[in-house]
């Protein structure tokens, strides 16, 4: 990992769109996409959220080695406005692994190569920045457009589980996807 750099400054994305850090004025945005149903059926994670705890969550998200955590903001580059959100997780330095996961929130900003976008600033990032040599994600089968970002990003498909569902009427076999950065 690079000591030297300021984890606050933002990721150079291209012409349209760049990362940066969460602060205190995406609180209000994040509080709702993390609980919104509709975001969470193709994903594992159940829990909901209060705005005192992503709050918190803002606050410490610098320190990546404490949280083995990061999110950074998708922003367009035209009006500097917020249309997702990426993040690496469950970072394990021992190893140089992490998870890493990507929410285009707005269905008009989908399959506009924002997504694509973002996740080749994160691998790059993951890489130079973290020391990480191998991403993974976990994406439910019946998520048709990340399993195409992630193939078109090259990640390979390692394997399918089964896990619980978090809407009865939705299946949780998910697909394990890594790659070798």
């Amino acid at each position: 990992m690079n000591n030297e750099t300021n984890m606050c400054n933002p990721i150079r994305g291209n012409s349209r769109i760049f990362l940066r850090p969460p602060d205190l004025s995406d609180l209000e945005v994040l509080v709702k996409w993390e609980n919104d149903l509709s975001f969470k059926v193709f994903t594992s994670y159940k829990q909901q959220y209060s705005k005192s705890e992503i709050e918190l969550f803002i606050k410490n998200n610098e320190d990546i080695r404490a949280n083995l955590q990061y999110r950074l903001m998708i922003c367009k580059q035209k009006d500097k406005n917020v249309i997702g959100t990426i993040d690496l997780y469950e970072i394990d330095f021992a190893k140089g692994s992490a998870g890493v996961g990507i929410l285009i929130a707005n269905e008009t900003d989908r399959k506009k190569g924002f997504a694509l976008t973002s996740l080749k600033l994160i691998e790059q990032f993951a890489k130079d920045q973290l020391g990480l040599k191998r991403l993974t994600s976990e994406i439910n089968k019946e998520n048709q457009p990340s399993l195409n970002l992630f193939k078109k990003a090259g990640f390979k498909r390692e394997n399918k589980v089964n896990i619980a569902p978090i809407i009865e009427t939705i299946t949780n076999d998910v697909y394990f996807y890594e790659k070798i950065l």
